[in-house]
């Protein structure tokens, strides 16, 4: 099995049981950063395949970081540990573009799977993405007047369209 690239986020007093939690051998740790701004341009530059923070609150500038590093890198697995998965932390979490959250009380194995998990459905996702460009329009029929034909008239265009060999999606 292949060594999997972290970046591991936390601050200064919750570094050592990150870099504890993350002891696993397919996972390799290349730094552990504080959630800063002045360390956003040395987390957008390791090569990771995912960037785990933990956190027991998801702070504004917690999720400002994330965020920021999420829009520069978007194709890394973000996953959360954190103390307890309340609905708040969810919630931030979500806003701030981490996709998983793990609770510290999970034990380090199941950590490392959610991890792995995490980071194998996000290459999955970004490898068979297919960028498709569809020929489409769309038609708007309307009046401000009751009873004027409109539902008709779409009617009529889609089934000739239809007809037409063309695809089509009618909402009235």
């Amino acid at each position: 099995m292949s060594q999997l690239k972290v970046l591991a986020v936390s601050s200064l007093e919750n570094a050592a049981v990150l870099e504890e939690l993350l002891e696993c051998e397919d996972l390799n740790r290349m730094a552990t950063l504080q959630p800063a701004g002045e360390n956003l341009d040395r987390a957008a530059s390791f090569p990771v395949d995912a960037v785990v923070i933990l956190s027991h609150e998801m702070t504004p500038s917690e999720c400002d970081f994330v965020e920021r590093l999420y829009m520069s890198r978007g194709k890394l697995a973000f996953v959360l540990i954190c103390e307890a998965a309340e609905a708040g932390i969810l919630s931030r979490a979500m806003s701030c573009g981490i996709m998983r959250v793990l609770t510290a009380d999970m034990g380090k194995e199941r950590i490392c799977k959610g991890i792995r998990d995490e980071i194998a459905r996000v290459q999955n996702r970004t490898d068979s993405a297919e960028i498709r460009e569809y020929d489409s329009r769309v038609i708007s029929v309307f009046s401000t007047k009751g009873g004027s034909g409109k539902t008709t008239l779409a009617v009529n265009l889609a089934a000739a369209l239809q007809k037409a060999g063309k695809r089509v999606v009618l909402v009235d």
